[in-house]
């Protein structure tokens, strides 16, 4: 068998055994399948500003985010990820778009 050995970047040489050597030459990098598509490509109809894919109404930050909302429509934080997230219905998100348009 041949012994196989790396060299550190001080140019000292590491011993690695065969069977690790002959596992890391086989390991190739992962591709995704093309049947899986990108998130951009699974939000089927984007609202006005909308940058993400849609949370579920459980997720623990869109809960965050719409009590923060109801609470307190001024609050600009939250009016711009539910627009970013798409959480917002069609006339709001219009109207959050003109706003945060050029920012």
């Amino acid at each position: 068998m041949q012994d196989e050995s790396k060299v550190t970047p001080k140019g000292k040489k590491l011993h690695v055994p065969p069977k690790v050597a002959k596992a890391q030459k086989k390991a190739a990098p992962r591709n995704k399948p093309n049947n899986e598509e990108s998130e951009d490509e699974m939000i089927e109809e984007k609202a006005p500003g909308q940058k993400h894919k849609t949370p579920e109404d459980g997720d623990g930050t869109r809960v965050f985010y719409e009590s923060l909302y109801q609470h307190n429509k001024e609050s600009r934080l939250a009016e711009k990820w539910l627009m970013e997230y798409g959480c917002l219905d069609l006339e709001q998100a219009t109207q959050a778009f003109k706003k945060y348009k050029g920012k």
